[in-house]
């Protein structure tokens, strides 16, 4: 096997892939530009998303059932949409809880003296 000879677009890592050559040539073709099927997923689903096709709850569905676990490595454009889909969701529970704080109300104490 050669040196790697391609950087994946979603997580920027090195790999060796040769869809011509007697070990890869049977490998998925997205192996041209994704180091890992993750990435493939992930990638593909923030192009969805970003076309309308993927709602916000969609789209952290996938999030939640990836691999994110290196997400400062990943390049600068999916990083920040990976971030700001996941700032939305941190931000509307901040909203619920507001909301729901809201709704409490004080109720007032029974007596508890004797009555007579």
């Amino acid at each position: 096997m050669s040196k790697n000879n391609r950087k994946c677009y979603l997580c920027g890592k090195t790999y060796y892939y040769c869809p011509n050559c007697t070990n890869d040539y049977n490998k998925p073709t997205w192996m041209f530009m994704f180091e890992s099927e993750n990435c493939f997923k992930i990638f593909n689903a923030l192009q969805l998303h970003y076309q309308k096709s993927l709602t916000d709850e969609e789209m952290l569905t996938i999030i939640d059932n990836s691999d994110i676990s290196e997400l400062e490595t990943f390049t600068e454009i999916p990083k920040r949409q990976i971030k700001d889909l996941l700032s939305k969701r941190k931000n509307q529970v901040t909203e619920i809880n507001e909301t729901d704080t809201q709704k409490v109300k004080t109720v007032p104490k029974k007596s508890t003296r004797n009555k007579k």
